[in-house]
Parts: structure tokens; sequence; C-alpha cells
């Protein structure tokens, strides 16, 4: 808590001490590791460090498709697969790290999908229209986030609605549809 106290008032090296803090605490598996895990690695990313960034992704990853199966596993799979679409921008292998992240979503899809959870639902897929996106394919991300929409909008989510609207809306501005992203803003 206090390394995203201290992301939230950007501060990443102060998080990236808290989170590497709580990392070497944590028990020596389980969900409070990962989480400390993933936190390490967006600290990392956000001060700059690369140096074995990517392989620290690796690791996480393997990780986190180790856990059985259920609403834990698909969220730990989409806050993975937004840290690698993070650092895939400044990485020389970006394309595949974007492949991974599409990856990932992906897998968290029928995950979100079994849960009673809606939000988690309408971010799997549009966690997966994310990874789309970053690929250039733009009509399947439209297709994903357009899932993310109508999940959100028939379960009442009103919070996430504006997120992947706004998604919607980006995506559909860089691909030459303005009046289409301007409806959908």
């Amino acid at each position: 808590d206090l390394g995203g106290a201290y992301f939230a008032a950007d501060d990443p090296q102060r998080a990236l001490s808290a989170f590497a803090d709580a990392e070497r605490l944590a028990p020596s598996s389980g969900t409070l590791l990962l989480a400390a895990g993933l936190n390490v690695v967006r600290a990392l990313h956000a001060v700059g460090a690369r140096a074995g960034l990517v392989a620290r992704l690796e690791r996480l990853r393997a990780q986190v498709l180790e856990l059985p199966a259920g609403a834990d596993k698909a969220a730990r799979l989409l806050a993975l697969a937004e840290i690698y679409r993070d650092v895939a921008a400044g990485e020389p292998q970006g394309h595949a790290l974007y492949a991974s992240a599409r990856e990932l979503a992906s897998a968290a899809v029928p995950l979100a999908a079994a849960t009673d959870d809606p939000r988690l639902h309408a971010d799997a897929h549009g966690g997966l229209g994310a990874g789309h996106a970053a690929l250039g394919d733009t009509e399947q991300a439209l297709a994903e986030v357009r899932r993310a929409v109508l999940v959100a909008q028939n379960a009442g989510v009103a919070d996430g609605l504006y997120r992947w609207e706004w998604q919607l809306g980006r995506i559909l501005r860089a691909s030459g549809r303005p009046a289409a992203a301007l409806a959908s803003y």
C-alpha cells in the first residue's frame, strides 16, 4: 500500500523501494509475492530501469500461468498484459511483447467470463482489444472493445464504461473514422 501511495504521489523511486521491500517480505510463493513482483516491474519501468525487465516479466508470466483458474488469475493476467504493453513501447522486441500482452489478455477472457464479476469480464475484453490495437489489428480491436462496452452497459458498470467508450473512440480515430470516434467519445 505504501508503494501504491508513493506511485500515486508521482514518486516512482520511493514506490520501487516499498514494492521491493514487499517482495522481499512476502511469503516465498502465492498471490502476495506475485502482486509485489508485478508492482516492482511497474516501478522499474516507471524509473526507466530496463536491464533485466523483460526477463522479470517472463518469470512473472510463468507464475501467473500456474495460478488456479478463477477471478484472481484473470485479474493478474490482465495486469501483466498491461505491463507488457507499457514495456513494449520502448523495447527493440516490442512486437513480441505486444503479442505476449495479447495472449495474456486472451487467456483472461474465458476466466473472467466464468466469474460473477462483469467489471472483470469487461476489462478482459478491453484488455484484449488493447492487445489487438497495439499489434495493428484494428477490426479485431474494435470487436473486443465493443464487447467490453456491451458487458459494462448490460451490467450497469458506469465507472468502467467510460474507459471502453474512450478506448473505442481512440481506435476509431486512429483508423481514420473521426465521426464514429466522436460518437463514441
